[in-house]
């Protein structure tokens, strides 16, 4: 049985199931997906190089609650009912959660200077 080799997909195949991701607003298979292997990574728009670039903005996400004792947080898309758990390490070691925000954005305040508002989106954070 011969082995797929997934980092040699043609970079027009892997863009075109990269933009369906984007498409559909999955921001987090979109992230897994580039997770894979530096081709894929290469072959995709990084949504830190510009991160006010519509494509990487959640919409249709709401966050439910925290996860007990943890930095998870949980979130629901309201279109599709689908849950995600999703680890944000920030908030234990920089930050405060202020807030929800549209769309699945999240509103931190610095632990330092809590006066200092800073918007996270959870699906492109580290």
């Amino acid at each position: 049985m011969a082995v797929a080799d997934w980092a040699s997909l043609p970079v027009d195949l892997i863009g075109r199931i990269a933009d369906r991701f984007l498409a559909t607003e999955d921001l987090d298979h979109y992230m897994d997906f580039r997770a894979v292997c530096s081709s894929w990574r290469s072959a995709t728009a990084d949504p830190k190089a510009d991160p006010r670039d519509p494509r990487f903005r959640p919409r249709r996400w709401a966050m439910l609650d925290e996860v007990h004792r943890s930095d998870a947080r949980l979130f629901v898309n309201l279109d599709t009912g689908r849950f995600l758990r999703k680890d944000l390490p920030l908030l234990s070691s920089r930050f405060y959660l202020v807030a929800s925000a549209a769309g699945g954005l999240i509103v931190l305040a610095e632990r330092t200077a809590p006066h200092a508002a800073r918007i996270l989106n959870p699906f492109t954070a580290p």
